[in-house]
């Protein structure tokens, strides 16, 4: 090959990439341009739904053993108080800080027949922005041995629906609020005789 077509060769080579390096500048220019979105097409703010922690007290979704003071006890009995009672301390998580939570807790609830919340409250702000409590007692909650109700507990950062044509009355959401639910299986037995 001649001097000539080798000096030709080269310069269309250098050309070549001189065209190539060229083009990925502007590539990498137009990729590195940042063009900020219009204020009409920003994101509205999700609502984060309330969650109950499993560190609530029964643990959720467990079932739980409810002594039963029999007939005959004495009533200075220094156990009575707590026999025939579910007392619920929920830990409640929610990322939004600004929501109001409202826990409703149900007694064996029906939505064929419902009917309203046995207790109803709004959880209370913690040490942890996060998280909330609420507690609640259920006094006579099995009412004779061998008894078995299911207690419904839910959570809801709007306002419940509490129409009864349908759905579940009384712990829907109503309009756009979130829930969260849980609940616990109740077994009612004797209280020991020395528990008595």
């Amino acid at each position: 090959m001649s001097r000539h077509a080798l000096q030709t060769s080269h310069k269309s080579l250098k050309r070549f990439g001189a065209r190539r390096l060229h083009i990925l500048l502007v590539v990498v220019l137009l990729a590195d341009c940042v063009i900020p979105p219009s204020l009409e097409e920003e994101p509205a703010e999700n609502n984060h739904q309330p969650r109950i922690l499993r560190d609530t007290s029964p643990v959720p979704e467990t079932e739980v053993t409810i002594l039963v003071k029999q007939p005959g006890a004495p009533d200075d009995d220094p156990k009575r108080e707590s026999q025939d009672v579910l007392q619920l301390l929920m830990r409640i998580e929610d990322r939004d800080l600004d929501d109001l939570l409202t826990v409703r807790v149900f007694l064996d609830y029906d939505a064929a027949a419902p009917t309203g919340p046995t207790l109803s409250g709004v959880a209370a702000s913690t040490n942890d922005a996060l998280v909330r409590l609420y507690s609640g007692t259920i006094p006579g909650i099995c009412g004779s041995v061998g008894n078995a109700p299911e207690v419904l507990a839910v959570v809801s950062d709007g306002n419940f629906n509490d129409a009864v044509d349908g759905g579940f009355p009384f712990r829907s959401p109503a309009g756009a609020g979130e829930t969260d639910q849980t609940f616990w299986t109740i077994r009612c037995d004797p209280a020991p005789k020395e528990e008595q």
